[in-house]
């Protein structure tokens, strides 16, 4: 297949990109350049990063600069029309904002909303004969209980401008499907996705990882001025601390190369639909939270139901650590309060026996995860 493919930077991109690579399909990636870095070296670079070997397969790909978010994606005429009369089989649309931040709202908008509309326009030209969207399992907002894949609005309100522009693209491309239905749709919903289950590699430090770097940054802050504060018996920092969240409340992580391969597996069976790409036995946001502050050399650490901040003693410095977590913590805390189940219905019946269950979610694979986090210091440079 030839595919055109957007977000090839981005962590969940890369993988998808150089796993596509690796089958034997040719990719033409529009990307930007960024500082003295062109586009072309950034995608070498990114996919280098994913496989080592990639560039042997450096003839399979080129790279054409662009923006999603512009009409034309703001190619040159001509080189716009070269790329319409390309001969593409196949979109993959993954380029995406993940911020959260209310303060980014526009980007956010502009990059997952409007970068959708230019992105539907270019297919009204090409008609592709497949068209895969990279979604979220978050589309649900704040519903609780069982989330089904062909439900989108079920009158949710959104946690953040992430899963409101998600929500608004996926609307979007789902109507424009309706008058294309000859393209066959693929709309793939991740949930919270964290680095390789085997080696903890990981292309980006977003999600989960970026609360546990507060925990991180506490520990060496904390070690490096000396403060006298008691330790247990493995060496870790005593902070009888309750963050917000609830213990029980669901957090569906899921590993990229699960993610990668359920995606690949699907795509591969040629049969459109939206696709929930998350674990159906989650682990407790209480569970990932004091896995991770162990490992990371804390204890003591535990939930406080009515989400508020809560020191067991009376200590200045509790209450310094305190307003720090509370300070990396407050985007997430609607992942860390609910019960939410993401029902994977669709992908069970499309893939049939090729189907498997999201590996256990152990001690030993959350300290892989952190393991490589903090050897990299929770930063990547592409």
């Amino acid at each position: 297949m030839t595919i055109f493919f957007t977000g090839a930077t981005g962590f969940l991109g890369r993988y998808f990109a150089a796993t596509l690579l690796k089958q034997g399909n040719k990719i033409l990636f529009l990307a930007r350049s960024k500082g003295n870095i062109s586009a072309k070296q950034r995608i070498d670079n990114i996919l280098s990063f994913i496989y080592p070997d990639i560039l042997q397969l450096k003839d399979h790909y080129s790279v054409v600069e662009g923006d999603v978010t512009k009409r034309n994606f703001g190619i040159p005429a001509a080189d716009y029309e070269r790329l319409l009369d390309s001969g593409i089989d196949e979109v993959w649309s993954v380029a995406g904002s993940i911020s959260f931040s209310e303060k980014v709202r526009n980007d956010t908008f502009r990059t997952n909303v409007i970068g959708m509309e230019k992105m539907l326009a270019f297919c009204n030209s090409i008609r592709p004969r497949q068209l895969h969207f990279i979604s979220t399992a978050y589309v649900c907002g704040n519903t609780q209980g069982v989330f089904k894949e062909d439900t989108l609005n079920c009158g949710q309100k959104f946690n953040n401008p992430y899963e409101e522009s998600k929500f608004i693209a996926e609307s979007k491309i789902r109507e424009w499907n309706k008058a294309n239905f000859e393209t066959k749709i693929f709309i793939y919903r991740p949930s919270i996705v964290v680095g390789d289950s085997i080696t903890g590699k990981t292309a980006g430090f977003s999600g989960y990882y970026t609360y546990m770097r507060t925990y991180h940054i506490l520990k060496k802050l904390l070690e490096k001025r000396g403060n006298n504060i008691p330790r247990d018996t493995k060496g870790r920092l005593i902070c009888p601390l309750h963050v917000p969240g609830v213990y029980e409340a669901n957090l569906n992580i899921v590993t990229i190369d699960y993610v990668t391969d359920m995606a690949m597996r699907i795509r591969n069976r040629g049969k459109g639909g939206v696709y929930h790409l998350t674990d159906s036995n989650p682990k407790s946001y209480g569970y990932w939270l004091e896995i991770g502050t162990q490992f990371l050399g804390f204890s003591g650490i535990t939930t406080s139901k009515d989400l508020r901040m809560q020191t067991i003693i009376d200590s200045e410095l509790l209450q310094a650590i305190e307003r720090q977590i509370a300070k990396g913590i407050i985007d997430y805390l609607p992942y860390f309060s609910h019960k939410q189940f993401f029902d994977k219905t669709n992908v069970k019946d499309v893939l049939g026996v090729g189907y498997y269950e999201h590996p256990p979610v152990t001690p030993a694979l959350i300290e892989t995860l952190l393991k490589y986090a903090v050897a990299a210091d929770f930063k990547i440079a592409e």
